[in-house]
């Protein structure tokens, strides 16, 4: 049998809901391991919509695990993403690596 595939969420206040909630519950169904992280180590995030959302890593502590797919919700977060910089040089790790 093989292994569950992994999939790296990044959190962070002002996700947009749809974006996330949806995306994790189906590929959590499907039996995938999704690790919503923190992008700022906080316990939990508001999103867009004030939907409160517990984060199950900080970003800091998982970064370097073999994932096999990142997901990235859209939102107002977004902006703090990009000043962030984190977020960048993970899709670019991924797209190295030839995954999604």
């Amino acid at each position: 049998m093989s292994q569950p595939k992994t999939v790296l969420c990044l959190l962070i206040d002002g996700f947009e809901e749809i974006e996330l909630i949806a995306p994790v519950d189906l590929l959590r169904r499907a039996g995938a391991r999704v690790t919503m992280a923190s992008v700022t180590g906080a316990e939990s995030h508001v999103g867009r919509c004030e939907v409160v959302i517990r984060a199950d890593a900080r970003l800091t502590d998982v970064a370097d695990e073999p994932f096999d797919l990142l997901l990235i919700p859209g939102g107002p977060g977004v902006k703090a993403l990009r000043g962030d910089g984190r977020a960048a040089e993970l899709v670019l790790k991924f797209a190295r690596a030839g995954k999604p």
